[in-house]
């Protein structure tokens, strides 16, 4: 059922986040003193409580000079003790239903493990994003972080992406900054911008202090380890004949 975010079921929907993620609260207060007030949550209540729960956030596609709009479906979550009775599953056939309902062309999003892959298969969705992933060593020091201008301008420019609204993007930001401000990186990352060749750059420090860092771009290193990113459900023609040969371009994870 589509749930209206109040001041009581708040923390129930944060600890349901808690329980299952295992994140600071200080990472979900983040979403959850805020940007949920402006999402779309789709949950299952029983026995007064909130026991699977779904969040569906703005955003848009651009592919091959045409914008789609859709959801970007987001901490999907079902309590340990109410798993495996078809909860989320429900959840998403109502996304789904949403989608149609408010004319939007597609729901992306990103499984947090490989198998997910094949469950969210189920529901439609396909594989349409992915990641190219290398090492490269790099002098940190004339290295100057992204800005938030200088990023929206750069993904501006680009064809085939995935955009986020601005307010969805002011929180993107914001869970950035969080991992940035740990004193110990591992895979979480940092946004580096080059303006010279427009290229984007996850760096993920295996040690801090590292100059040989891994590297999570689709721009630089198309020909090393490639793997699936992330996955879109549409029933919009025009959409799903671009993703038969087009990969959509989603570099900022909010998972």
């Amino acid at each position: 059922m589509r749930l209206q975010v109040t001041d009581k079921n708040v923390l129930q929907l944060q600890q349901l986040w808690l329980d299952v993620f295992c994140d600071e609260k200080a990472y979900t207060d983040l979403f959850f003193s805020g940007p949920v007030q402006d999402t779309v949550c789709l949950a299952v209540p029983e026995d007064g409580r909130i026991i699977s729960a779904l969040y569906l956030l703005d955003c848009a596609i651009e592919a091959e000079d045409t914008r789609f709009d859709g959801y970007y479906l987001y901490a999907a979550a079902t309590a340990e003790d109410c798993r495996r009775k078809g909860h989320m599953g429900k959840l998403i056939e109502e996304a789904k239903a949403l989608l149609q309902k408010e004319e939007k062309d597609f729901i992306a999003l990103m499984p947090a493990t490989t198998a997910l892959y094949d469950y969210y298969e189920t529901f439609g969705f396909r594989t349409a994003m992915y990641l190219y992933e290398g090492s490269v060593a790099v002098d940190l020091s004339s290295a100057v972080p992204c800005t938030d201008d200088a990023y929206k301008a750069a993904r501006a420019k680009l064809r085939n992406a995935f955009h986020w609204t601005d307010a969805n993007a002011d929180y993107a930001f914001s869970c950035l900054r969080y991992a940035q401000s740990k004193p110990q990186m591992t895979d979480e990352g940092f946004l580096l911008h080059d303006d010279d060749t427009a290229a984007e750059l996850l760096f993920c420090p295996q040690h801090p202090g590292d100059t040989i860092l891994q590297v999570r771009t689709p721009f630089a290193l198309r020909g090393t380890q490639k793997r699936p990113f992330g996955m879109i459900y549409t029933d919009n023609p025009q959409l799903s004949a671009a993703l038969n040969h087009i990969e959509i371009y989603m570099n900022l994870a909010l998972d």
